[in-house]
């Protein structure tokens, strides 16, 4: 599950690059929380890796198609701008809520929140506000 985990986040980091890369142009306001967003998902991935390696185990045979598959999301939701950037966003992080409350990883997920301080509660605030955003733009027709 680890392994799993570890391909997970690096998938979440290359969607988050892809559409800093396309939200330039199409969302530039979202720029600062994506960047943050971004930066949530490297240090889970360095948890997890740390622990992959303690263990002495390799990555995920499929970390990269994660990468690839992720920049190639992030990259398409971009080009839609702000409401397809927060809808994948919120999308992504309810999987990935589903997948931390799965019987099985269970204890992946307590030793990720419990061990090294990460609220569960992070990423509802994260995706709250990001859709707040896109809320607030679509609003005042932006």
């Amino acid at each position: 599950m680890l392994k799993v985990n570890h391909a997970g986040e690096f998938g979440a980091i290359c969607i988050y690059s892809g559409q800093l890369f396309i939200a330039r142009l199409t969302a530039p306001s979202l720029i600062p929380e994506l960047i943050e967003f971004r930066s949530h998902e490297k240090k889970h991935m360095a948890i997890f890796w740390a622990e992959l390696q303690r263990r002495g185990v390799r990555r995920c045979r499929s970390y990269y198609f994660c990468g690839f598959g992720g920049y190639l999301l992030g990259l398409f939701t971009g080009l839609f701008g702000i409401n397809a950037i927060a809808a994948t966003t919120v999308a992504v992080e309810r999987v990935v809520l589903a997948h931390l409350k799965h019987k099985e990883s269970w204890s992946t997920t307590e030793w990720l929140c419990g061990h090294h301080h990460l609220p569960k509660m992070q990423i509802y605030s994260s995706v709250s506000r990001l859709v707040m955003i896109a809320l607030r733009q679509r609003a005042v027709g932006g």
